[in-house]
């Protein structure tokens, strides 16, 4: 069923959207959030919160062209807001080594006063990924968007590991490089 039809079905407040998407997406957006979250059971979590998400916000919201994209977005965030609520425990190693690997090409969120500049960086992140070959282009959205690990990356390319990890710091540094041109400094 395409995305059109599941929308329509939410918007008919029918059940059946909610049967649909989890056929459709379920596997993606648990394994977005596994990624993550590294646990099953708040992956699913993750995952049937999306569901709620989606039923509470369409309508107003209409994805009928993007609807894996507005789900992913939910599941990234309440996985994201999972790991902050663990980090309170202790630092969660994954978000962090991310985090790490891209704060050098991306501004802090003090360096972006207001919402115009945050959608200016974002129009420049997605020119810059526009630019990017294919292959390039989905690793580094599969790393530092769907948390993909470099091993996974690696399988997927038919590359080696050390190969996906010189492409990723290559993308990063072309990255900063793209920013600082357009007037970001990291």
């Amino acid at each position: 069923m395409d995305d059109r039809t599941i929308v329509e079905l939410y918007l008919a407040r029918s059940e059946a959207a909610i049967a649909e998407t989890s056929r459709k997406y379920g596997a993606r957006l648990k394994k977005l959030a596994f990624n993550l979250l590294r646990d099953e059971q708040a992956a699913e979590e993750c995952e049937a919160d999306a569901y709620l998400a989606a039923w509470n916000g369409i309508p107003p919201a209409e994805p009928c062209d993007h609807l894996f994209a507005f789900l992913g977005r939910i599941v990234r965030c309440r996985a994201i807001d999972r790991l902050q609520a663990q980090a309170a425990k202790k630092r969660s190693a994954v978000l962090s080594e991310l985090t790490r690997e891209v704060e050098e090409c991306i501004p802090s969120p003090a360096n972006v006063e207001d919402e115009a500049e945050g959608r200016e960086l974002a129009r420049l992140i997605n020119a810059f990924l526009e630019e990017l070959p294919r292959e390039k282009r989905d690793v580094f959205v599969r790393r530092y968007w769907y948390m993909d690990s470099v091993a996974d990356l690696a399988r997927l390319t038919g590359s080696s590991e050390g190969r996906v990890k010189m492409m990723l710091m290559r993308l990063r540094e072309k990255l900063r490089q793209h920013l600082e041109k357009n007037g970001y400094n990291a």
